[in-house]
């Protein structure tokens, strides 16, 4: 990370913070340490789960991986999510992510045959994200509230969660 991590999380505001190597890096920190927190005061987990990032603090507590393993699978995988953006981001950079508010069988139906856009994560019931190409997430914000959805960008520069991603892997 580049600076001290504490300000870095709480200084929001902060344009460091939408680095991917800052940010991944930072959530897997964050993650890890509320883990251990919990475990260092008596609760032990019976089973671990994680999404993204989240995934390398699961495999952490669960003995999957070492701590520094995981935060070296972490830095890798930031580095190439920076150098694959870097490359390709024009004006609007590669994409981005949509947070969508509603019925999940309205969203699918509208979604349906969308080769631009992503289903990224199911968070609660009617709580989604979508990630896509700009163009595709501006066209999305525009046309979901009149099919009743509610929706507004989540402010990241990359399409997490799409097939955009793939070059990462």
């Amino acid at each position: 990370l580049d600076g001290d991590p504490a300000a870095l999380i709480l200084g929001a505001n902060d344009i460091s913070v939408m680095r991917p190597l800052t940010t991944q890096c930072g959530l897997f920190a964050v993650e890890y340490a509320i883990a251990q927190t919990l475990m260092d005061i008596g609760v032990k987990p019976v089973a671990v789960a994680g999404h993204s990032v989240g995934e390398y603090a699961a495999a952490v507590v669960s003995g999957l991986l070492t701590l520094e393993e995981a935060a070296a699978l972490v830095a890798v995988r930031a580095r190439a999510t920076g150098e694959l953006f870097t490359e390709c981001a024009s004006g609007d950079g590669a994409g981005g992510m949509l947070s969508v508010v509603g019925d999940e069988d309205l969203l699918d139906g509208w979604l349906h045959g969308r080769a631009d856009l992503w289903l990224a994560a199911e968070n609660a019931p009617g709580r989604t994200v979508l990630s896509g190409t700009a163009d595709a997430l501006r066209q999305a914000a525009a046309e979901l509230p009149s099919v009743g959805l509610m929706c507004r960008p989540v402010p990241v520069p990359h399409p997490f969660h799409s097939d955009l991603m793939a070059p990462v892997a």
